[in-house]
């Protein structure tokens, strides 16, 4: 089988931002990194240029399903006072693919489920002023939720022409609790969806 071509968009350090992307690596099939020699194709920027090549369907149907668990009492603490910054996971990453034709057109879907929490870092003092103005009150976690879905249809126009068409969505919604405030006081929504094409 001929190696096919990257179908994810490329992006680079002065117009791109992928730090909160959410793509379920189930709809991963390789990826390519570069960090020197950049051929004249790759966009102008700083930093890495990174190429992705999504999975299909195949002739056979397919699917995958994994939990990433991880809750608060996991998370080690060695500090003595103040608060730590800490973790609690729960992602689901499913995905199913195969033929609507054989031999000729199959589709493929993953998506992720995130629902995580972080506790805030705090120093001592930081903290004293908290139970000194709100005694009662329980500090509040940072959530950072959202689904990330990935469909993609593929087809053999003819011996020489095949058609991908690609749908990604990234919505994720993150409520932030700084170090000097004691529940959320930030919201921030990132992502969209997105929808692609490419013919070979």
């Amino acid at each position: 089988l001929r190696r096919p071509a990257p179908d994810y968009g490329r992006g680079n350090y002065n117009d791109f931002n992928i730090n909160r992307t959410g793509l379920s690596p189930e709809a991963i099939q390789d990826t390519q990194v570069k960090t020197g020699g950049i051929d004249a194709a790759s966009p102008m920027g700083y930093g890495l240029v990174i190429n992705m090549i999504s999975k299909s369907g195949g002739n056979q149907f397919r699917g995958t399903g994994v939990l990433s668990y991880q809750p608060f009492n996991w998370n080690a603490n060695n500090v003595a006072s103040g608060t730590p910054a800490t973790r609690q996971v729960h992602q689901y990453d499913v995905s199913f693919g195969g033929p609507v034709m054989k031999d000729k057109t199959w589709f493929f879907g993953a998506i992720r489920y995130t629902d995580n929490k972080s506790g805030t870092g705090r120093t001592p003092e930081q903290l004293s002023y908290h139970q000194a103005f709100f005694p009662d009150k329980p500090l509040d976690n940072n959530t950072i939720t959202g689904y990330q879905p990935w469909a993609k249809m593929t087809t053999k126009l003819s011996a020489k022409h095949d058609l991908s068409l690609i749908y990604q969505a990234d919505r994720l919604l993150l409520n932030v609790v700084g170090a000097e405030d004691y529940e959320q006081v930030e919201v921030l929504s990132t992502g969209g969806p997105m929808y692609g094409g490419k013919l070979t």
